[in-house]
């Protein structure tokens, strides 16, 4: 007998399995598997909720331009009229290079353009110095699917699994032979804090290292936004009281303005006039030795190098 022509197979559809439940709260999620053309498992789960609105998330695996494997999650979000109110791609990259591991998050618009994009970065290291690898950049761009910015956190981590220390820089910046400069973040208000002079060029391969001694998160930001970190913090290098009334034989403290964090100070000197109204100590101790008018001078030494002389006016009585 004659048969019944057969419908070509298409790639994967052996495999392609679909079952859809009902949820406790009325909601239906359907979970579709299949393979790719090129073999690859492809899981899209779709959640339609009801009020109408839906939720789909599609897993997959790719291979990006280094070679590595990318575990991809895209999740879209729509109303009850279908319109969409969410996108967000999620990649995975668990050997971007050796000890690293990447999570990039992408926020996109209705019509796939990229609205924001963060990465995680674990590293495992023992080693002093850590570098936050251009390769590894390359794939964050890639993976979020943009040249213009990605926010990145590279978490160093000991071979125990201890947190060593955190670096944030964004991928924009990190350019062949841009000079760096680098700052922790004050968990407590938010602001800038001084760690050292150094400059931190990016090389030519695109890697900036780092040696950060204490546990906290830091940033690596340009020249231009260091001077402005730099101006607000020498604004608040002042004294607690500009003019102080002594008695013969009393002493004070050079005190500073409690706006000055004393984190960025790397060191003090005082001095005082030798007109022997006052004698100044190595740590601030004003003392008193006859009567007269004098000024006391503190010079600030910042972690960056920058300097600054402020004043006190003494009287004696």
């Amino acid at each position: 007998e004659p048969q019944e022509p057969q419908e070509p197979d298409t790639p994967g559809s052996e495999e392609s399995t679909t079952t859809t439940v009902t949820n406790e709260d009325g909601s239906t999620t359907t979970v579709k598997t299949e393979t790719d053309a090129s073999g690859k498992p492809v899981t899209t789960t779709t959640t339609v909720k009801t009020d109408g609105s839906t939720v789909k998330e599609v897993q997959k695996t790719a291979t990006n331009k280094a070679g590595k494997e990318v575990a991809v999650t895209a999740t879209t979000e729509t109303d009850a009229s279908g319109k969409v109110t969410t996108v967000t791609e999620k990649s995975v990259i668990e050997k971007a290079e050796p000890n690293t591991s990447v999570t990039v998050v992408t926020a996109k618009q209705a019509d796939g353009k990229v609205k924001e994009a963060t990465a995680s970065i674990t590293k495992t290291s023992d080693a002093g110095k850590v570098s936050l690898s251009g390769k590894v950049i390359g794939q964050i761009t890639e993976a979020a699917g943009t040249s213009a910015n990605v926010e990145v956190t590279m978490t160093v981590k000991d071979s125990k699994g201890n947190e060593k220390y955190t670096v944030k820089a964004d991928s924009k910046e990190i350019v062949p032979g841009n000079k760096l400069y680098i700052y922790k973040l004050d968990a407590k208000t938010g602001k800038y804090v001084m760690v050292n002079a150094s400059t931190y060029r990016v090389s030519a391969a695109g890697d900036v290292t780092v040696n950060m001694k204490k546990k906290a998160t830091y940033e690596l930001v340009t020249g231009k936004e260091a001077a402005k970190i730099n101006k607000q913090i020498l604004a608040t290098v002042k004294p607690a009281k500009k003019s102080k009334n002594l008695s013969q034989d009393k002493s004070t403290t050079f005190a500073l303005s409690k706006k000055l964090n004393k984190e960025n100070i790397k060191k003090i000197t005082y001095a005082a006039p030798k007109d022997g109204v006052v004698t100044v100590s190595k740590k601030g101790k004003i003392t008193a030795t006859e009567s007269g008018t004098t000024t006391v001078k503190a010079t600030i030494t910042l972690k960056n190098g920058k300097k600054k002389t402020i004043k006190m006016k003494i009287k004696v009585q």
